[in-house]
């Protein structure tokens, strides 16, 4: 957030006014600051794509408040519209699916973990 960054300025700048500048390479502290502006960013999307796992007893529910053509994607199927106010639940299925798998093929979750790394395993 605003805050962390204006904290994190604060305090590095209390630290170089306070122990100087001398035997400090400016070039390598311009060389973080532009690899931290490149990578925080990256890092903030990427921190959304992690998986929510939660209890197979509970019940998610999202709830659209604001924006402009929110669609829902039931198992990149079928796309479906949402307008402001529209809620969605998921829950635990009364029947368990089940799933085909080839024989020697490796199991579909540890493709995905494979190519992503995102997944808890």
């Amino acid at each position: 957030s605003a805050s962390e960054f204006v904290v994190a300025v604060a305090a590095s700048a209390g630290f170089i006014f306070g122990i100087g500048v001398a035997g400090v390479r400016l070039d390598y502290v311009a060389a973080l600051l532009v690899g931290g502006l490149v990578a925080a960013p990256i890092a903030a999307y990427l921190a959304t794509l992690r998986s929510v796992t939660v209890s197979a007893t509970q019940t998610v529910t999202c709830t659209v408040v604001q924006g402009e053509d929110a669609v829902i994607s039931v198992d990149g199927w079928i796309d479906l519209p949402l307008k402001i106010g529209d809620r969605v639940s998921v829950t635990e299925a009364a029947q368990p699916i089940n799933f085909v798998e080839l024989q020697g093929a490796a199991p579909f979750w540890d493709l995905v973990r494979q190519k992503v790394d995102l997944l808890p395993r």
